[in-house]
């Protein structure tokens, strides 16, 4: 396991959407035929309150650089209670991500982040296949969805560049 540093010019270009905004009914309504990978509390949480399970939810407890409410955790604790945990600091890609992402990709769960999870999304896109949708929030926009196919070419360009190599 390694922990990379991301340099901020590669964080500046995940600051653009990889896709379309999306509203949160039109994901809702592909999870019938896709399998939606939600990465951050907000979207995640959101999904689950209308009553749709993700296939694979990424979070850390914190929303907006502030720890989201008990009850919160609370809904997103009892909807995946054998979460797996891992370690991914602010501005930085923790290796570690890569094989559990590819479990979880084809399995289905979650994982919480102790740490930022805005770039372990990167992890779980490499390894989307066309079924899966991914979907995320992005500060004063709103969701983003991205089919997996397209999810999986840009993660796997931007790992390549922090020099990471991917194991199919």
């Amino acid at each position: 396991m390694s922990i990379l540093e991301v340099p901020s010019s590669i964080r500046e270009l995940l600051k653009e959407p990889f896709s379309g905004l999306c509203p949160l009914d039109s994901i809702l309504s592909l999870s019938k035929s896709k399998r939606l990978v939600g990465v951050g509390d907000a979207v995640v949480l959101s999904t689950l309150k209308a009553g749709i399970k993700p296939f694979v939810a990424v979070y850390d407890f914190v929303n907006e650089r502030k720890s989201i409410e008990a009850s919160k955790k609370g809904i997103i604790s009892s909807a995946y209670p054998k979460a797996k945990t891992l370690p991914n600091p602010a501005h930085h890609f923790n290796t570690a991500l890569l094989p559990l992402a590819k479990h979880l990709m084809k399995e289905g769960g979650a994982l919480f982040i102790e740490g930022e999870e805005d770039l372990a999304g990167l992890a779980f896109m490499a390894y989307a296949e066309a079924d899966h949708l991914i979907y995320y929030g992005l500060r004063n926009q709103g969701i983003v969805a991205i089919s997996g196919l397209k999810a999986r070419a840009i993660s796997r360009y931007i790992l390549e560049m922090l020099g990471v190599n991917l194991e199919d």
